[in-house]
């Protein structure tokens, strides 16, 4: 999670990346998105564990999420079975990295 971005904050992009793949016998299919705390969904239902691309990426120049107020950007892991059971990971390997690259808005007078 990211969290406290202020209003004026402006994605230039936003890209999240699979650097190993997830691997695990319990769960078919594993989904990645990122939305904020504002309820918008920046990169929706992406696809993981392939293997046939390995190092899939999501690469995306999203709309200001917030005029004002703080907001936070959350990513959000869902399968088709448990992810965890009794608080330990049904998954072999994998890892996930991301990137928020954006500048803030300033008004001068």
């Amino acid at each position: 999670m990211i969290a406290g971005l202020a209003g004026n904050f402006r994605m230039d992009h936003l890209l999240i990346q699979e650097t190993m793949c997830f691997s695990t016998a319990v769960v078919n299919q594993l989904r990645v998105s990122v939305r904020s705390t504002t309820g918008i969904d920046l990169i929706s239902g992406f696809n993981l564990g392939s293997e046939t691309t390995l190092q899939n990426f999501a690469y995306v120049v999203p709309t200001p999420v917030a005029l004002t107020g703080t907001y936070d950007l959350v990513i959000n892991f869902t399968g088709s079975a448990p992810l965890a059971i009794d608080g330990s990971s049904n998954f072999n390997s994998g890892s996930l990295s991301w990137e928020v690259c954006g500048y803030q808005v300033r008004i001068s007078q």
